[in-house]
C-alpha cells in the first residue's frame, strides 16, 4: 500500500485529480466547490468557515470562554465532521473523530443547541441529524487519511509522552511556602496536587 501522500485523488464533483490527498482537501475547501465549510456552534446566527482552521481561528477570537469548557479535540479537524455542511464530503477526504467520543458527543450537543436558537438556519435539525448518519463505506476510503491524534504503543517515550485529553489544568497557584496545582477531568472529577518545595 502506498503511502497517503501519494495517493492519486479525484475530485467527484468536477474532472480534477491530485497526487495528494490534501491537494484534493484544499480543493474541495476552496471556490467553486467550498465542500469542508463548517459552523460556528456559538454565533447568535449561522456563520459559515471555510476549513475547521479557519472556524478555530474565529472561535479563539470570539468565543474562548466556550472552547475553554470543551474537549480539547473540540476544534480538532476530525470533529469538524459533526458540524460540516456537507458531512458526506467531509467524510469522503477526513476521517470523522469517533461518534461516541467525548468530542463528538458535545459537537452534536452544540449543534442541536445551536439549531434550537437560531431560526432562519439553511439546514433543518432533521438534516444535520440524517448527515451524521453518513454510511460506514463511504468513510471506509479515508482509513489512509492522516489522523491528528497517534494511538499510544504502549511504551514509554520521554520525548513523545502519552497525553491524556480529558485532563486539563483548571487553575494554578503559585505562592511563597506551597504551590498547587488543580486538575479536573472533563467527567467532572477533580484532582488537587499539592507540591511543598521544601518537603
Amino acid at each position: 500500500m502506498r503511502p497517503s501522500s501519494q495517493i492519486e485523488a479525484k475530485c467527484w464533483l468536477c474532472p480534477m485529480t491530485f497526487r495528494t490527498r490534501r491537494q484534493l482537501k484544499n480543493h474541495l475547501a476552496a471556490a467553486p466547490h467550498k465542500r469542508l465549510s463548517v459552523i460556528c456552534v456559538w454565533c447568535p446566527e449561522e456563520k459559515s468557515y471555510r476549513r475547521m482552521v479557519d472556524l478555530k481561528e474565529h472561535v479563539m477570537a470570539h468565543h474562548r470562554s466556550k472552547i475553554e469548557l470543551m474537549p480539547y479535540s473540540f476544534l480538532s479537524e476530525n470533529n469538524g465532521f459533526w458540524m460540516a455542511n456537507y458531512p458526506e464530503t467531509y467524510a469522503k477526504v477526513i476521517l470523522p473523530s469517533n461518534e461516541n467520543s467525548q468530542e463528538a458527543m458535545k459537537a452534536r450537543i452544540e449543534v442541536l443547541e445551536f439549531l434550537n436558537r437560531v431560526d432562519n438556519t439553511n439546514r433543518k435539525k432533521e438534516e444535520w441529524t440524517l448527515g451524521w448518519k453518513c454510511p460506514k463505506e463511504m468513510v471506509k476510503g479515508t482509513q489512509e487519511e492522516e489522523v491528528e491524534s497517534e494511538k499510544p504503543n504502549g511504551s514509554y517515550s520521554p520525548t513523545r509522552p502519552t497525553i491524556y485529553e480529558g485532563l486539563a489544568l483548571q487553575q494554578l497557584t503559585l505562592g511563597l511556602g506551597d504551590s498547587t496545582a488543580i486538575f479536573k477531568l472533563d467527567l467532572g472529577v477533580s484532582i488537587r496536587f499539592l507540591y511543598d518545595p521544601f518537603e
